[in-house]
């Protein structure tokens, strides 16, 4: 009649086409993941490499005319920078993993899926 609990696999109700379309959206999601960390890296790395350059101009600084103060203004400002991007970096790169956790939640428990179709989507084979 239809009413009640569904007793059969809904995944062989509408065949492989469902999981194929289940499939590409899950790695189109997790391409959005890998994307969120990976800039959460760069950010990290653009900081570090900022905030060098920055201590290098205190350095060359240091050498000219403004002594000591060109130093120590330039390695300050060389931490700002380097730790706010390194904080920034480390919130995005959070995000992304918040969201790769979030998908294999809802990959592992889809009942369209088999157990072979999952490794895939997440990567595991």
């Amino acid at each position: 009649m239809g009413v009640g609990i569904q007793v059969s696999d809904p995944a062989g109700a509408s065949g492989s086409s469902l999981a194929v379309n289940l499939t590409e959206r899950y790695q189109n999601a997790y391409r959005v993941a890998r994307t969120a960390c990976g800039l959460g890296t760069a950010a990290k790395v653009v900081g570090l490499f900022a905030g060098g350059l920055v201590l290098l101009g205190g350095l060359v600084g240091a050498a000219g005319a403004l002594g000591q103060a060109g130093f120590i203004g330039g390695l300050v400002l060389a931490c700002i920078i380097a730790t706010l991007f390194w904080i920034l970096g480390t919130l995005v790169a959070a995000i992304g993993e918040n969201l790769k956790a979030s998908l294999d939640t809802a990959v592992h428990t889809s009942t369209f899926l088999d157990n072979a179709q999952r490794a895939k989507i997440m990567s595991l084979n």
